[in-house]
């Protein structure tokens, strides 16, 4: 019998196609809300966020991210988090009207729009809710996974390691010189830590900072 047809070529084409398509479309919609935007009166278009649900033109400014719904769960890779600013970084551009080849810095497109990386949103998001964990009662579910977690000795798998929430705090707090989060020690310390709201904000400070 003859080896079945492979359609990954149509797969790819329709990928592409579907691609070409929303990013297009993304930049007619950003050109024409510029356009509307600079001959309103009192209108600035950098404060205009960017969203995939439509909420963002109801009051007339901004909305929250969607695509950062529920990030405090996030595990994602460095190369995710950039994919993810560069992302972000592109609609902004194209909210203010920044097409090649004209250029911008980052800093400078941050401070114009008033925003900020999304990769920094969701580290907030994910020590928040990190926080919030840590005090809850000694028994609830949350609690004793993390404990579960830590008193396991073995967290190797085949292949390439992998990037699990514990692995991305861990790596959060190594990046800001904080301590470390390997063992049940560091969790014990860190409950500590988060029972007094205070110190927990200024150590999300010196994290997200």
């Amino acid at each position: 019998m003859p080896p079945p047809v492979s359609n990954s070529g149509h797969s790819d084409a329709l990928h592409t196609a579907v691609e070409t398509d929303a990013r297009d479309s993304m930049k007619s919609a950003a050109q024409r809300l510029l356009v509307r935007r600079t001959t309103e009166q009192h209108s600035h278009p950098e404060h205009v966020a960017v969203s995939t649900d439509g909420t963002w033109m109801k009051r007339g400014f901004s909305s929250m991210f969607v695509i950062v719904y529920n990030a405090g769960t996030w595990g994602l890779t460095a190369a995710a988090e950039g994919g993810l600013d560069a992302f972000h970084r592109g609609q902004l551009r194209s909210l203010i009207g920044f097409v090649w080849p004209q250029k911008i810095a980052t800093t400078a497109l941050y401070d114009r729009c008033k925003a900020e990386p999304i990769s920094r949103i969701i580290t907030r998001a994910r020590w928040s809710l990190f926080g919030h964990i840590l005090r809850l009662p000694s028994d609830a579910p949350a609690v004793l996974s993390m404990v579960s977690y830590f008193e396991c000795d073995d967290h190797k798998w085949r292949g390439r390691p992998r990037i699990t929430l514990p692995v991305k705090l861990d790596d959060d707090l190594n990046r800001a010189a904080c301590g470390r989060l390997q063992s049940l020690e560091d969790l014990e310390r860190l409950s500590d830590v988060a029972a007094v709201r205070s110190e927990w904000r200024q150590l999300l400070d010196m994290i997200c900072g």
